[in-house]
């Protein structure tokens, strides 16, 4: 929807600018027909001239009631009115108005004849006709003495006809006209608003539906996200109790060691070998809780960072290659007991300012899909190849398994809500949607997937992103 349409559809108010553009186009209309009507009227009119020239000119007995070159006025009851007019009206005393002037010089320049309409105040609207009046051989039978030579322009002749009559004629037209265009302008008028609320009505549905949509899928998105983070924990407590165990049983140890040092103290001889070994087994317990204190130190942190990345869902800046260090990290546990090698090909040291929190979503979500569905809940050994691109202002990862891949009726509908092929497993079919659904929504990018049976499957992503300079 455009941003000229969008307002519109919203407001009724608006609704004024279409329905103004449509009385303007309508009243353009029947303005255009009314011009081709006067047009056709004025034609008509203009050929009526021609002819009642052919007939002067034809008509013997009013070239000899003419006279030499006498101002001749005959009107008829129908509004017809002929003159002869001088092109030097000092000669027989009927000189020309301006609108004759003005034919008279049209046809001198060279025109074959001269017409137009014009408002009298006595008759109205009348047509006015001039043809050029030019010297004929007959005429120097009275006008010899005059030094008249054949062909020359001496005058006009002007006829002028009543507008009335056909403006009385096509007044039936006139009235289908505006009754036409007055009909149109209603109808169109009507169904435009029906329509238009019709619209706004699906519009109002389709925003309502869109905004329950988005609201599903924010809820899928935090369930999503609360189910990765429930098994984040149980892998976190699982991967945690070995080196926190580890560490206590070193630390027991060291309680037994002081406790076998003090004995020997208490005693008359102390053997230097047996101090020594003891402060070597004390040494060497407490090197191995320290290491293995870390251990859990680091991995408590990881956890730290990717659980309030997965909560909070803010924009921060973070290193790439260390997030997906912790994903890997979270997702340990199910994957440590498999044949499954996890490859992370990502430039080092590449910082970006972005949400981490739906990155993790997509990876978790992409290495739990392979781990299921293409390696059989790692029944089948192979490879994960997690490979991290830059390209002008946006982020590109490839991310592909050697597992047994899908059909290409599944690969169709791999990211659609619900779909899965493990129903009577429990599958839900929604990690995959959840990808689409961050990846397009939430990201503004693309994800395209490509697999085959026996083939493997790979998913390209790519979506804007700032990268920041290390």
């Amino acid at each position: 929807m455009t941003a000229f349409t969008q307002p519109l559809l919203v407001h009724r108010r608006h609704w004024v600018v279409l329905l103004a553009v449509w009385g303007l186009g309508v009243a353009w209309s029947l303005q255009v027909q009314l011009q081709d009507l006067r047009a056709h009227n004025e034609s008509v009119l203009g050929e009526s001239a021609r002819k009642l020239l052919h007939l002067l000119v034809l008509t013997h007995s009013w070239n000899a009631s003419a006279g030499p070159m006498q101002a001749l006025v005959a009107e008829q009851e129908q509004g017809v009115q002929f003159r002869l007019i001088n092109q030097q009206p000092g000669e027989a005393g009927n000189p020309p108005d301006a609108w004759e002037r003005e034919a008279l010089q049209a046809l001198e320049a060279g025109r074959s004849e001269y017409m137009g309409t014009l408002q009298e105040p006595a008759r109205g609207a009348v047509h006015r006709y001039m043809a050029p009046l030019r010297v004929a051989a007959p005429c120097l039978q009275c006008h010899a003495g005059q030094g008249y030579r054949v062909g020359e322009l001496r005058g006009g002749i002007y006829i002028s006809q009543s507008y009335a009559p056909l403006e009385r004629a096509d007044a039936p037209s006139r009235q289908h006209a505006y009754a036409l265009h007055g009909a149109l302008f209603l109808l169109v008028a009507l169904c435009g608003a029906w329509l238009l609320e019709q619209l706004r009505r699906r519009r109002t549905e389709a925003m309502q539906a869109r905004t329950e949509l988005q609201a599903t899928q924010d809820h899928l998105l935090q369930t999503e996200r609360m189910a990765s983070l429930g098994r984040m924990v149980a892998g976190f407590s699982h991967e945690i109790n070995t080196p926190i165990g580890v560490a206590v049983g070193a630390l027991s140890n060291s309680e037994g060691t002081i406790a076998q040092m003090e004995a020997l103290l208490v005693g008359d001889e102390i053997s230097e070998d047996t101090l020594r070994t003891a402060l070597a087994s004390l040494r060497e317990a407490d090197q191995l809780a320290s290491a293995n204190l870390q251990r859990a130190a680091r991995l408590v942190q990881a956890f730290k960072r990717t659980a309030i990345d997965q909560t909070a869902d803010e924009t921060r800046v973070f290193d790439l290659a260390q997030l997906n260090r912790d994903i890997l990290a979270a997702l340990h546990n199910p994957f440590k007991r498999t044949s499954i090698a996890l490859n992370l090909d990502c430039p080092e040291h590449l910082r970006v300012n972005g949400r981490p929190g739906l990155i993790e979503q997509v990876l978790t979500n992409l290495l739990l899909n392979s781990l299921t569905h293409g390696f059989e809940d790692g029944r089948r050994a192979g490879s994960i190849h997690i490979q991290w691109r830059t390209a002008p202002g946006r982020l590109c990862l490839s991310f592909s398994d050697d597992g047994q891949g899908m059909t290409e009726e599944a690969r169709r509908q791999v990211f659609e809500p619900f779909f899965t092929t493990r129903r009577d497993q429990g599958g839900s079919g929604l990690g995959l949607y959840i990808c689409h659904t961050i990846i397009h929504a939430r990201l503004h990018g693309s994800i395209v997937c490509q697999s085959a049976p026996g083939q493997g499957t790979r998913f390209t992503l790519e979506f804007p992103a700032e990268i920041r300079a290390p």
